[in-house]
């Protein structure tokens, strides 16, 4: 099971609210710190070993990230999101990968768990596109089987996978995660402060409840 992590955007949201111009590495919000690492480095560990993680990048601070939490990289010089989906998804396809795994950089708050739930939900039905979601509204990341890897693999321009779940027609799974927290991704500083303060517990967002998981 691949996962591709897409560390190729400029960070222009993110940038524009601290009055800086967006798209060089140094302003951009992959490398701000969280935690003990950074957004980047955050969400690289969360990924549990079940997966085979590929960080996708245009930018060389990304790439040497990948690098020192020992994990693996595509460097590409594409602008565009298809670039960095051919770029990460062309590293697995020698690695018999059954299904890929699509995690914004910028999403460093999705569990173990959660990680855990969207695999165990593919081996059961690898038929199905899966996607992490929150009573019943679906997010990211998306679980793409291996027969939408050709589709993936001819995307161009501004389109990502959403194009190729509007095309497959194939039926997406929502995968209910623990916490709505899971679900964020960092746009702009209020959204990093609200991870800051997740990760220290200073604030716990809703949890699912007692009564089980939706479907």
């Amino acid at each position: 099971m691949g996962c591709v992590i897409m560390a190729s955007g400029t960070g222009s949201r993110f940038a524009a609210a601290l009055g800086v111009a967006g798209g060089d590495e140094p302003s951009n919000k992959l490398f701000e710190e969280l935690g003990a690492s950074t957004v980047l480095g955050t969400t690289i560990d969360s990924v549990p070993p079940c997966y085979d993680v590929v960080v996708s990048t245009r930018w060389p601070a990304a790439a040497m990230v990948a690098e020192q939490h020992g994990t693996r990289f595509a460097l590409h010089c594409g602008p565009q999101r298809s670039d960095s989906v051919r770029a990460g998804l062309g590293e697995g396809l020698g690695r018999d990968w059954q299904g890929c795994l699509f995690l914004p950089g910028d999403q460093p708050l999705v569990s173990r768990e959660s990680f855990e739930r969207l695999a165990e939900a593919f081996w059961r039905g690898p038929q199905y596109i899966h996607r992490l979601g929150w009573k019943g509204h679906p997010g990211s990341p998306v679980l793409f089987p291996a027969r939408c890897f050709s589709d993936l693999m001819k995307l161009e321009g501004a389109d990502g996978g959403s194009a190729v779940l509007r095309r497959e027609g194939l039926p997406v799974k929502i995968v209910e995660a623990v916490s709505r927290a899971e679900l964020l991704d960092i746009d702009v500083p209020d959204d990093l402060d609200v991870a800051r303060a997740q990760l220290s517990g200073a604030v716990v967002l809703e949890r699912e409840s007692k009564e089980g998981r939706a479907s």
